[in-house]
């Protein structure tokens, strides 16, 4: 597991300066993967070693490592060591909280270019994230190499980044939309195609090269897209919801809405991957209907769609907890629920509790399908690109067009640089649109996030929110994520860190 984890720092740095002689580099934390990993990066990289541990830094002296003893949480160590003029830096040690303190004076005190630490707990992710720290945690890293090379069809992957992937393997299959195209007319951004295997021939590309049926094609990129560009490049087609799961589940309450709600729940099923409906009957104070549950089965019928019928509970979140603890699914469908004063204040919402403990996106529906005007609030951060890239795998199968809106204020922009970065992930997620021939328009406003897209809103048929995770909105605090939700004109499917 150490070594694993050694590979793919080592992988992944040497991509990233492979044209560069001599990159300084501290590492903190003289355990055994930063000893393996000091011997995979010599004699390319000048490296500085800090450790309390005398025995530890004399193995890196002997190996022609200059190492500094003491304490990396102080910045005066952190000075010896050159931390002005190194482009990386590694917190290897076997504590979160030392391994947050040095990324946190690396990053704000010494504006450091890249800084990688090493977790042992899930709950540590988001604190590294807070800081812009790339994290990779140690027990996630073996389980998600595994995922990698089984998922997404016929694509494999190696792991050589954040456990995420950083090169993968494809076959381009007959329904592949990039299959008789031109390099040059897919416009890749942040990913490009290094090396394709045609029959005996290996073929070094440019933009002239035509991609064929069953060439083996390698992919190089951004981790952040390239298993969603894997999948478009290889079958062409829409995934959604298989990357999150195969089938939509929908509670039955006895509500006016329900109709509309399995309605717009069959529109999706057939107009996505999906393989079925699963039904669950809520007993509350007033009792689900046998009517809609005899309704729901009859309408499934009529379309073909396989669905299932749960035990009828009496709390919905202890059923949902169950159900979702034994199985995965692609997409929950939840009816309106108002949005008051009260909740503003700190009283959760149903929708809000269900979120927590959902494994897949959740839908709030209002019956404005069919799909054809998607839109997404964007924000320049990893929740909202899903968001994007989702939209982009939804409209292919409704024909639907996308917008983005992008909205400059203090909740969505920090920072002088945010507007360039946000026009450089608008660009990179415009480019995965060319290649399912996907027009992305751009909609700029300014002022409060919030009233800015809810007077646009009533003009789109689905809004696509992107979440880091699901947090209680409150009068100091308000949550983006979950004032749209409530307050929208049309559907909304909002995707966390849950789902």
């Amino acid at each position: 597991m150490i070594n694993k984890a050694c590979l793919l720092l080592s992988y992944h740095l040497i991509l990233i300066f492979m044209s560069e002689k001599k990159i300084k580099i501290i590492i903190v934390g003289l355990g055994k993967t930063a000893i393996y990993l000091i011997k995979r990066l010599l004699p390319n990289w000048e490296i500085t070693a800090i450790d309390k541990n005398r025995e530890r830094l004399n193995e890196a002296r002997k190996l022609g490592v200059k190492v500094i003893e003491g304490d990396a949480t102080s910045d005066l160590i952190l000075r010896e060591a050159g931390i002005e003029h190194v482009s990386f830096l590694l917190a290897l040690t076997n504590d979160d909280e030392i391994n947050l303190e040095i990324s946190r004076l690396a990053k704000k005190n010494h504006k450091v270019r890249e800084v990688i630490a090493l977790a042992s707990a899930e709950e540590s992710l988001d604190r590294f994230d807070n800081i812009g720290v790339k994290v990779l945690l140690k027990t996630a890293l073996l389980a998600s190499h595994i995922g990698n090379l089984i998922e997404k069809h016929k694509i494999s992957a190696t792991c050589i980044g954040w456990g995420m992937g950083e090169i993968q393997e494809l076959t381009i299959l007959p329904g592949s939309k990039v299959k008789g195209k031109r390099l040059r007319e897919i416009k890749p951004t942040d990913w490009l195609i290094g090396a394709i295997y045609r029959g005996t021939q290996f073929i070094i590309p440019h933009g002239n090269t035509i991609l064929k049926e069953n060439d083996k094609v390698l992919l190089i990129g951004d981790p952040k897209v390239l298993s969603d560009v894997a999948v478009m490049l290889s079958i062409g087609e829409s995934n959604f919801p298989l990357q999150f799961g195969s089938r939509i589940l929908i509670p039955l309450f006895n509500s006016y809405e329900m109709k509309s709600i399995i309605e717009e729940g069959i529109y999706i099923s057939l107009n996505s991957s999906s393989q079925g409906i699963d039904f669950l009957p809520v007993v509350d104070k007033k009792r689900c209907s046998e009517d809609i549950i005899l309704w729901a089965k009859e309408r499934c019928e009529k379309d073909n769609i396989s669905c299932h019928f749960f035990d009828k509970v009496d709390n919905i979140l202890k059923g949902l907890a169950n159900i979702f603890n034994q199985q995965g699914y692609g997409l929950l469908l939840l009816p309106q629920e108002p949005f008051r004063l009260r909740n503003v204040i700190g009283v959760h919402t149903l929708s809000f509790n269900i979120m927590k403990i959902a494994s897949c996106p959740v839908l709030m529906s209002r019956s404005t399908y069919p799909y054809k005007r998607i839109l997404v609030p964007f924000n320049d951060s990893f929740a909202s690109e899903k968001a994007l890239e989702l939209a982009i795998d939804i409209s292919t199968k409704t024909n639907g067009t996308i917008s983005v809106a992008v909205v400059k204020s203090p909740e969505y922009i920090s920072g002088k640089d945010t507007t360039q970065e946000l026009r450089n992930s608008i660009e990179r997620l415009k480019g995965i649109g060319d290649i399912y021939r996907k027009e992305i328009k751009e909609i700029p406003l300014v002022g409060n996030p919030v009233k800015e897209i809810l007077k646009i809103n009533s003009s789109f048929d689905l809004m696509i929110i992107g979440q880091t995770r699901v947090r209680q909105s409150s009068i100091f605090k308000p949550d983006i994520g979950q004032y749209l939700l409530h307050k929208s004109s049309c559907s909304v499917m909002i995707l966390t860190r849950e789902g």
